[in-house]
């Protein structure tokens, strides 16, 4: 009778450990879910700050490609030149 209550004390054993490897597995599935969620999300918010940085770049190289057509231009436009027309709005 021995060898029975030992048998079934190390299937108790047995049984205890595979839930708790199932367990632990189970909570790693469910972070690993969590994760490749959170990357896709992080991927995206890095592609669309791409974008918007390129949009920025892009209106920076015109604005001074449009400053160094004025510094390049003859002057002939600073005639008219007002001081009235460097106040701002509020005036």
């Amino acid at each position: 009778m021995s060898s029975s209550s030992d048998s079934s004390k190390c299937n108790t054993a047995i049984d205890i450990a595979l839930a708790e490897v199932v367990s632990r597995l189970t909570d790693m599935e469910s972070r690993t879910t969590y994760q490749e969620d959170w990357l896709e999300q992080l991927d995206a918010t890095v592609i669309s700050q791409q974008r918007h940085i390129d949009r920025l770049e892009r209106q920076l190289q015109l604005a001074q490609q449009k400053l160094q057509r004025l510094d390049n231009d003859d002057g002939s436009h600073q005639d008219n030149w007002q001081p009235s027309d460097d106040l701002p709005p509020h005036y």
